[in-house]
Formats: structure tokens, C-alpha cells, sequence
């Protein structure tokens, strides 16, 4: 057994991703139908009184809600009557015993109950009435239906008792009609004082007969109502000691026999707590004609759903595995060649799932292996240039700072300042930008440099050179990349003064905003080209000394800070502008005496 497991391993192994996708979920669907059905039958035939409790439940709710409803339309309209100006105007004066009894009384109390009476008329509702102490008035209807004297006193007496409440009298539900009682009082100054009485007649044959028609998923059923725990109705079909066996073994639901016959039974509640719980009783022949005709339709779309998923299984894998296909080509064809871009007839930027990450991330690998073989082209090239820039430099710096000392002093000592000025600057500025502090650089000391640096264009360029410097002392201590602004003004000195003859005004704007330090350099007399950086990178513009040191600042500025950081250039109302823009963090233990090379 253990042999041919693994020759049947070992023959699937190497199979097509997509043969062996295909097989296995032939197989599991196989064998999900197989469990579906034989356990799906077992489901249906055991737990079908469950299922069908909750279909009942729902069909309970919706007859239990309109009985509901209709009751509250009930009191809604003893509210309407009893707030009625008329009827308050009537038994009020039939009350007042210094006012005469006058038979148009009793008509116009009839003609505004009656009015009431029709806007909420139902087959149930057999009356409505008004009682006070001289006279009754009924709404049209037989005189039968109308109750006794004794039977209207003890009405009567259970309104009062409620003060003002509606009440639902079920003590002649068997043998009459379910009774609703309520007290008028008078609304006028708040007096509240009692005018009559407001009853209304419910059959409740009619009545459940009525809502049951809200749903007929269940023909022939059978209730039983409860109000505060007294039976209020019961249907025909249930005698006395049936309706004591069935509320005794009915908790939840379940199957009672009643003459013979057997039912389903399923309790419920009220949505009005005081009317209590209800038993709804169905058939249980309609039940299991329920049973099987739930039992075919399982089948049926058990049946088909197995078709339907054996029909589209290959389909669906055809559309996963394709794109692994594709992958699979797009590496063969990355290895054969890496400089040129693999086509893709899909795009992938789009998707999240794991086919889209694959895609994403090869060809992410695949443009980055590009990049650093340029990359490494270029950093071979740059380190060679350097290498040769560092053998023309290498000379003794002391030396050379001891000469431009001796330099500014003989020019002070025969009173030429401005060359004495010249060396000063210039010997500040060769000690700063050849110190090899790098780490912990602030604006500063920045600063420091270009104070330096200007101060010689100044004195080159005469009255042709305007500067200004605008940085306040708050954002002097942010930490910037080394000598990352002075190649931005030599940038604008060499445009803007070297290539015309014009005056030149250059000025640098530093602003904090929130934790965004923005340093801007401003300068007359030249422009910059759109996407300056972009043409720089794809050599569209050939670079030169100063076109590598920009792009040299971006790369520092984004290593250092992140790439939402770095330079923009763009033109503004006859200047050429340079923002900086960089997190401000600033810098512990800053060297202060930077200051005072430059103040």
C-alpha cells in the first residue's frame, strides 16, 4: 500500500500546476457532494421540526404583529374619541346639572361617534359607545350585539378603576366579545374630572380570522391567545381539557394530538408584553407536505449545484493558473534577458491579491536589478572621477591656510581691505567645507559657509551681486546635510552673473512650518527648465559640475530624511526658485561658535 502511494506521488509530482489544481478539486468536490448529500439528508429529516419551528416563527410574528396592530388601532381610537372637542363639549354640558338635556345631545354625540367608528371600521369591530349618566350612545349595529344593563355597569366600573387607562375585559370572551374600556375625562384646564365612559366590541373569531390572512404558508391553523395570563381566545377546534394538555406540554414547540388529529405547536410572545404568549397550531399533514416538498427542492438544487461546479471547476482554474504561467514565462525570459522589459499582456498594478503580489514584486525585483547594474555602472564612473579629483587635491591644508593668513595680513598691513577681506572669507570657508564633520551638521554652520562664500562673490562681482538672508534664529538649529544650500547659490551665481551682464539680486528664505523646515534660494537672471531633476536623471540634459551636485543634494536630502523629501525648482515672477524642503529636527550639542564666523 505504502508503494503505491508514493509511485502515485511521485507521478503527480511533476505534473502541471494546473493538472494537479484540476484533479485535486475534482476529487474534493467528489467528496464535499458525497457529505452534502447523504449528511444533508440526514440534516433535512432529523432536523426538520427545527427548520420548520423557525418558518413558523416567522409566519407567527407576522400574524401576531398585525393582531397587534389592530389592537392598538383600538386604542387609538378610544384616544381619538375621548380627545374629541365634541365629545367633550357634549358630556361636559350632559354633566353640568344647571344645563337642560337636549335631545340634539345624544344626536350629535351619535353623528361624531359614528364618524370615528367608520374611519377605523372592521368586520370585528361590532360597536362602539359612548356611556355617561343620562344616556348611551352605540354606533350603528344590531341591537343583540349590544350588552346587557348589568353587563354595561360592571364595564363601566372596571373603567373607572383604570383612571383614565385602556382597559381589555376578558372575562365574556367564550361567550361574547373581547371588551375595551376607558374612562373620559375632561381635558379643559386639566380638570380630569370623569365625563363618560368608552367601550368598543371585538369579535375575536373575526379578528384572528382577519390577521391570519397576513400569512398563508400554513393553511388550517389553530390559536390560542393570552392576556396577563388569562385565556383570551381559543379557536373552535380546541376544547377544554385540549387546551390544558397543550399549554402544559408546548414550552418552545413540538407535536400534540388533539380528536385524533395530530398538529404542530409553537409558542410565542406578544410584542406587547401584558397581552402574553400565543400557541400557533398547524396541521402536521400540511406540515409533511411542507417536509417533502422542502426534501425535492434540497435535492434539486443539490443536484444542480454539483452539475453547475463540475461544468465551471476547469474554467476557474484555467483563469488562476494562467497567470502562474505567465510568471513562469516572464522569469525564463528575465534570464535570458535582464536589460530589456518582459511584456505583460495583463496589468497587475491593480490587483492585491497573491497572483498581483507575485507580478508586483518580480517585476519590482526586475527593475531593481536593472537599476543597480546602471547604478553600479554609474558608481564606478563616479568613484573613478572621484578618486582622480582627491590626487589633484592632495596637498598639505595647513599650508594652505597659513598662506591665506599671511596673505590677509600683509593686505591689512598695506590697507587694501577688500583683498584682505577675500582671504579671510575664503580661508573660513576652505577650514569649514574640508572639515570631515558630516554627522550632526546644523543650518548654522551652514550658514557659516555661505557667509563666507558670498562674501568672495560680493567682492567679485562688485555692485553687481545683491544678497539677502532672511533665517530666523528658531530654525538655525535644524540639522541639514553638509554643504547641501552653498552649491545651490553657486548654482544661481554661475546662471544668473557669470553667463550676462545684468545686476543680480540672490536671496535665502528659511520658514518653519509645524515640523516642515522650507529654505528657499531665489535668484534674477536665469530660469530653470520643467522637471529639471527628471531631465538630470535621464541625461536629456547633459550634466555638468553643478547638474551633479543637484542631484547629488536630492540623493542625500531623500537617503537621509525619506524621498517625501527634497528639492523642487520652478520659476516665479522673473526668479528662479529652489525650495528645500526637510523634516526640522534639531540638532543636541550644536556648536554655537559657528556663529561668530559669519556675524
Amino acid at each position: 500500500m505504502v508503494k503505491y502511494i508514493k509511485k502515485i506521488t511521485e507521478k503527480t509530482t511533476n505534473l502541471k500546476l494546473e493538472t494537479k489544481l484540476l484533479l485535486s478539486l475534482i476529487c474534493i468536490n467528489i467528496f464535499f457532494a458525497s457529505v452534502c448529500f447523504f449528511g444533508g439528508m440526514e440534516i433535512v429529516l432529523s432536523k426538520y421540526d427545527r427548520l420548520l419551528y423557525q418558518s413558523m416563527q416567522t409566519s407567527s410574528a407576522l400574524v401576531s404583529h398585525e393582531f397587534y396592530s389592530r389592537i392598538e388601532e383600538l386604542i387609538t381610537l378610544s384616544n381619538i374619541v375621548r380627545a374629541d372637542t365634541t365629545v367633550q363639549s357634549i358630556l361636559d354640558q350632559v354633566d353640568n346639572p344647571g344645563t337642560g338635556y337636549g335631545a340634539n345631545y345624544y344626536s350629535e354625540l351619535y353623528v361624531t361617534l359614528q364618524q370615528h367608528y367608520l374611519e377605523y371600521r372592521h368586520g370585528y369591530l361590532k360597536f362602539a359607545a359612548v356611556s355617561c349618566p343620562r344616556f348611551v350612545a352605540y354606533t350603528y349595529g344590531y341591537i343583540k350585539d349590544r350588552p346587557s344593563p348589568e353587563r354595561l355597569e360592571t364595564l363601566i366600573g372596571i373603567a373607572e378603576e383604570a383612571e383614565g387607562s385602556a382597559v381589555w375585559v376578558t372575562d365574556y370572551t367564550g361567550e361574547d366579545y373581547l371588551y375595551l374600556v376607558r374612562e373620559i375625562k375632561k381635558i379643559e384646564n386639566l380638570k380630569l374630572n370623569n365625563l363618560g365612559t368608552f367601550i368598543a366590541a371585538v369579535d375575536m373569531d373575526m379578528l384572528v380570522e382577519e390577521v391570519s390572512q397576513v400569512s398563508r404558508e400554513y393553511e388550517g391553523s389553530c390559536w390560542i391567545l393570552y392576556y396577563q395570563d388569562n385565556l383570551v381566545y381559543a379557536s373552535p377546534e380546541l376544547t377544554g381539557d385540549t387546551l390544558q394538555q397543550i399549554q402544559e406540554e408546548i414550552k418552545t414547540y413540538g407535536i400534540v394530538t388533539v380528536n385524533g388529529k395530530k398538529y404542530f405547536a409553537i409558542r410565542g410572545t406578544m410584542e406587547d408584553k401584558e397581552w402574553g404568549d400565543y400557541i400557533h397550531l398547524v396541521s402536521y399533514e400540511e406540515v409533511s407536505n411542507s417536509k417533502k416538498d422542502t426534501l425535492r427542492t434540497y435535492l434539486l438544487i443539490l443536484f444542480i449545484a454539483l452539475i453547475l461546479s463540475s461544468l465551471i471547476l476547469h474554467v476557474v482554474v484555467r483563469r488562476v493558473t494562467k497567470h502562474i504561467d505567465l510568471l513562469v514565462m516572464k522569469m525564463r525570459a528575465f534570464g535570458k534577458d535582464s536589460e530589456n522589459p518582459v511584456p505583460s499582456p495583463y496589468d497587475y498594478s491593480a490587483r492585491s491579491d497573491e497572483i498581483g503580489m507575485l507580478h508586483r514584486q518580480f517585476d519590482s525585483m526586475a527593475e531593481q536589478i536593472r537599476t543597480l547594474v546602471v547604478e553600479n555602472y554609474r558608481q564606478q564612473l563616479l568613484t573613478k572621477d572621484a578618486q582622480l579629483k582627491t590626487l589633484e587635491s592632495q596637498m598639505n591644508p595647513h599650508f594652505l591656510y597659513n598662506t591665506l593668513d599671511t596673505v590677509n595680513w600683509r593686505a591689512k598691513a598695506i590697507g587694501e581691505e577688500q583683498i584682505s577681506l577675500i582671504a579671510e572669507s575664503l580661508g573660513h570657508f576652505l577650514r569649514m567645507t574640508l572639515n570631515k564633520k558630516s554627522e550632526n551638521f546644523s543650518l548654522r554652520e551652514e550658514i557659516a559657509i555661505i557667509w563666507c562664500y558670498m562674501t568672495i562673490q560680493q567682492q567679485r562681482f562688485d555692485n553687481r551681486l545683491q544678497f539677502a538672508m532672511n533665517v530666523p534664529e528658531c530654525c538655525q538649529d535644524a540639522m541639514i546635510p553638509k554643504l547641501s544650500i552653498q552649491p545651490l547659490l553657486e548654482n544661481a551665481v554661475h546662471y544668473a552673473l557669470e553667463q550676462i551682464t545684468d545686476d543680480c539680486q540672490i536671496s535665502l528664505v528659511c520658514s518653519k512650518q509645524g515640523k516642515i523646515l522650507e529654505i528657499y534660494v531665489k535668484n534674477s537672471g536665469s530660469e530653470f527648465e520643467e522637471n529639471l531633476l527628471e531631465k538630470l536623471r535621464s541625461h536629456e540634459i547633459r550634466e555638468k559640475g553643478l547638474g551633479i551636485a543637484l542631484l547629488n543634494i536630492q540623493e542625500r536630502i531623500q537617503l537621509l530624511f525619506g524621498e517625501t523629501y527634497g528639492l523642487s525648482f520652478y520659476n516665479e515672477e522673473d526668479f528662479a526658485v529652489v525650495k528645500m524642503e526637510i523634516p526640522y529636527i534639531p540638532v543636541k550639542g550644536e556648536d554655537t561658535d559657528a556663529k561668530d564666523d559669519y556675524s
